[in-house]
């Protein structure tokens, strides 16, 4: 019987079940999560996925914003 580990995107940071003995794990591509909190599983848990709060993406994407920083008539 399959014994599934969870474990988090060393990139993405998303977190699932994999196989344990996955060569992601041994590569680094994956770091394997808390035990004590999900502990190993012959069923695999549905994924969670790492989602970067609303004020961090805002903020990048206005930083990365193309916009001409030149006021218009109505700013002056």
């Amino acid at each position: 019987m399959t014994t599934y580990v969870r474990v988090r995107d060393a990139e993405l940071k998303h977190e699932f079940d994999v196989p344990e003995g996955h060569p992601f794990i041994e590569r680094g591509l994956y770091e394997p999560v808390k035990s004590d909190r999900y502990p190993p599983s012959h069923v695999a848990r549905p994924m969670k996925a790492h989602i970067k709060p609303a004020s961090t993406r805002a903020r990048q994407s206005a930083t990365s914003a193309e916009a001409p920083q030149v006021a218009t008539e109505k700013e002056n």
